[in-house]
């Protein structure tokens, strides 16, 4: 994860918006997580395969985006290729201070 900015939303006190990429290796995944506020995830290449919640999995090739909604369960996030890279740019309103990123406890 390599954060681009981050800053205070005006309208929004205590509250931040902060970009970031997300590069995925050939079968790199991250394991089951949420986050404090609404993220929108975009592909900016390759192609990953993301299942939130209960929700069947779905992969997203470059060009498509998904959203999650805070603390909602992103079970799986995974490079879809096991030979070409794979990164999002990920948009994310959070509360201020609040870490953007929480794993989940194993089942």
């Amino acid at each position: 994860m390599h954060v681009l900015m981050t800053q205070p939303l005006a309208d929004q006190p205590g509250a931040d918006v902060t970009v970031l990429t997300v590069d995925y290796p050939p079968s790199g995944s991250t394991p089951p997580h949420e986050h404090p506020g609404h993220t929108y995830a975009y592909v900016l290449e390759g192609a990953v395969i993301s299942q939130l919640d209960d929700q069947p999995p779905q992969t997203y090739m470059t060009g498509q985006m998904w959203s999650e909604a805070p603390h909602q369960h992103h079970m799986v996030s995974k490079n879809a290729s096991a030979t070409a890279p794979a990164k999002l740019l990920v948009f994310m309103i959070a509360p201020h201070g609040q870490k953007l990123t929480e794993f989940l406890p194993a089942k």
